[in-house]
């Protein structure tokens, strides 16, 4: 059983980052992919008209608090083989940055994901107990491939498809099919890719996002489906509205993950900052041993 539950967790940090995890901060533009295309046979609106369109559903999406279930197929330990496993967790976040994920599996905490304004973090409830910490400004692509995924920490936000679209900085173009409406936001810095969010110019929804490295190559993909209205407290005609069904792909795992949310919710200023304190996950949890991932190796000793 331990070495099972160990198996689940080790695998679960990337591939649960990028599934339930739209930062607009400068950064270099870096890499032209190939889908950014020009269709003079259609017109395409104005950057500022999709941003104004899209960002109306995000209005009341600042805060949110929602149950998941997670379906993840990844390789096995045998060549060929592949393996299921099913997990709950519960997601809470506050734009722009925090994040909480509460992973659990039969009744029992394995695992929490999180971060604040400066840090992310990844904790393992395994016994012994274990933290990996880094810090949003020190990321490179070394640093966050010690944390598990491939992309930079805060892109992974992206995935969520909850925050507005920037005023500055982003572009928009047709995909290369002339269905969907393609905008996207500038790589943050130089190691890192491009952010690419398609759009649905009948409402306005994301249906996939993707993040890419500095190469171009896609480290991350999101399908977005089934969009449900998120209930914001002391606001009965709030427009917002979250997917409640995310498939994410990992190319360089082979792993996929599905995503099933329900009841999303905007509790407002009912929303606990616990789950965000990184101090006071360490302590409720009792993990002493913490290890900064930023340096070339990482190194042992308690952050707070």
């Amino acid at each position: 059983m331990r070495r099972r539950r160990g198996h689940v967790a080790a695998g679960l940090v990337g591939l649960l980052a990028c599934a339930l995890l739209a930062g607009c901060e400068s950064g270099q533009a870096g890499y032209t992919p190939k889908w950014y295309v020009s269709r003079a046979d259609a017109a395409l609106p104005p950057y500022e008209a999709i941003r104004e369109k899209y960002n109306e559903r995000c209005q009341g999406l600042d805060k949110l608090r929602c149950p998941a279930n997670l379906t993840i197929d990844s390789p096995g330990e045998k060549p060929g083989q592949r393996r299921t496993d099913h997990v709950e967790a519960n997601l809470q976040f506050v734009a722009p940055s925090r994040i909480a994920l509460r992973v659990d599996k039969v009744a029992q905490t394995l695992a929490y994901l999180g971060c604040d304004e400066t840090r992310y973090w990844w904790l393992d409830l395994g016994n012994p107990a274990r933290a990996l910490v880094g810090e949003h400004a020190r990321a490179t692509p070394s640093s966050a491939a010690k944390f598990g995924i491939p992309v930079h920490p805060l892109d992974l936000i992206d995935l969520l498809g909850v925050l507005p679209l920037p005023e500055k900085g982003a572009g928009a173009a047709w995909n290369a099919e002339g269905t969907r409406w393609v905008v996207t936001l500038p790589a943050r810095g130089a190691g890192w890719g491009v952010r690419r969010i398609e759009i649905d110019p009948a409402t306005a929804e994301p249906t996939r996002v993707e993040v890419f490295d500095a190469k171009g190559r896609l480290a991350a993909r999101a399908e977005l489906s089934e969009f449900v209205p998120v209930k914001v407290r002391g606001d009965v005609f709030s427009k917002a509205m979250m997917a409640s069904r995310y498939k994410v792909e990992i190319p360089a795992t082979d792993a996929k993950v599905s995503v099933s949310i329900s009841q999303p919710e905007n509790p407002a200023e009912r929303m606990r900052t616990a789950p965000f304190d990184l101090a006071k996950l360490l302590d409720s949890f009792g993990i002493t041993d913490v290890r900064e991932i930023d340096g070339e190796s990482g190194r042992a000793g308690v952050v707070r």
